[in-house]
C-alpha cells in the first residue's frame, strides 16, 4: 500500500499524469499561482447574508491543514456571491473540503480558483479526486462512468507546495 502511494506521489510531483488518476503538477501549479489561501478545512457554518446591493453567503471554516494565507486551527471566514449558489448549496455545516481560494476582492467577496476545479471534498483525510478535476487533466482517457480518485490530505498539500516551488 505504502508503494503505490509513493508511485502516485512521484507520478503527481513529476507532473505526469496517469489517465484518470491525480492531478498533474502542471494543474496543481496553476492553481497554486492563483490562489491566496489554500487550506483543507471543515465548514462551521453558511449564512446567506441579506445586505443591500450584492447578496452575499457567509462561510465559517476551522482550518484543518493549512498551506497558504492561513493557521491550522483558524477560524477562517469567507464570502461568497449568492449567485454561485443559483444551482444549490455549494458547502454544508460538518462538511470537509480542500480549497484554493482567489484573494478577496475590493467588495470582500472570494471564490475557488478555476471553480470547481479549485474545489476538492475531503473523505476520512483523502482529497477526493472528482470528475471536473481528472477532467482537467492532459491526455485523459473518456469513461462513461464517474470514476473517483483519493490522496490524503497531507500528501496533497505536501504536493501542492512542492508545485509551488517549481
Amino acid at each position: 500500500m505504502r508503494s503505490i502511494l509513493l508511485v502516485l506521489i512521484c507520478v503527481l510531483l513529476c507532473g505526469t499524469a496517469l489517465p484518470q488518476s491525480q492531478p498533474s503538477a502542471a494543474v496543481l501549479r496553476q492553481l497554486t499561482q492563483r490562489s491566496k489561501f489554500i487550506f483543507g478545512g471543515t465548514v462551521n457554518s453558511v449564512e446567506r447574508l441579506a445586505s443591500p446591493g450584492i447578496p452575499t453567503v457567509r462561510i465559517t471554516f476551522t482550518v484543518d491543514r493549512a498551506v497558504r494565507g492561513v493557521r491550522a486551527g483558524q477560524t477562517f471566514t469567507i464570502r461568497e456571491w449568492a449567485g454561485l449558489w443559483s444551482a444549490g448549496p455549494r458547502y454544508r455545516p460538518g462538511q470537509h473540503v480542500f480549497l484554493f481560494l482567489y484573494p478577496t476582492s475590493k467588495l470582500g467577496l472570494t471564490s475557488p480558483v478555476s471553480g470547481n476545479l479549485g474545489r476538492f471534498d475531503i473523505d476520512n483525510d483523502d482529497v477526493v479526486l472528482g470528475r471536473e478535476h481528472l477532467d482537467a487533466l492532459p491526455n485523459r482517457q473518456t469513461s462513461s462512468t464517474t470514476r473517483r480518485s483519493r490522496l490524503s490530505s497531507r500528501d496533497f498539500a505536501r504536493a501542492i507546495r512542492r508545485a509551488a516551488e517549481d
